[in-house]
């Protein structure tokens, strides 16, 4: 591994890290939609430019550090609608929203499983679109990777 690769890898856990209190905080608070906020950055993580000249080895450090962070925000966000406090429904329609393609697909899959598990919408048509959307991503290793968090969390 070149250097460069290793502080790439680094600077990106350390920058997951930094973000993970504020995440806690937020949930703690029960403040879902900042939760939302600093997830879609944490997830972001993984569609930064730098990450390009990781090898799929350490790019998988990076993805696990994010997906530790969103099965978290995931098992409150089911707490919360469990509890009446959030409609996941409207989450997963404002999650639509975000910018960059490779966090609003974690963030969609992320609460697509609280909907399946909340059973607040149609399952099918949830997993349907989380699978047509998860072709969206053009590089090989960032679809591979977001195939597997989908399988994993759905």
């Amino acid at each position: 591994m070149a250097a460069g690769e290793s502080l790439v890898k680094s600077d990106a856990i350390s920058r997951i890290r930094v973000k993970r209190p504020l995440l806690h905080r937020a949930l703690d608070a029960g403040k879902i939609d900042a939760g939302v906020k600093v997830s879609v950055e944490i997830a972001a993580e993984l569609n930064a430019p730098k990450l390009q000249v990781l090898s799929p080895k350490d790019y998988y450090e990076v993805y696990l550090a994010v997906s530790e962070e969103l099965q978290i925000f995931g098992s409150v966000v089911v707490a919360s609608a469990r509890s009446g406090r959030t409609s996941v429904v409207d989450l997963y329609e404002k999650v639509q929203y975000t910018e960059h393609v490779t966090p609003r697909l974690y963030l969609l899959i992320t609460i697509g499983s609280a909907l399946v598990t909340t059973k607040q919408t149609l399952i099918e048509e949830v997993m349907s679109d989380l699978l047509t959307m998860c072709s969206a991503v053009q590089n090989p290793i960032r679809g591979l990777f977001l195939r597997n968090y989908y399988a994993q969390v759905c």
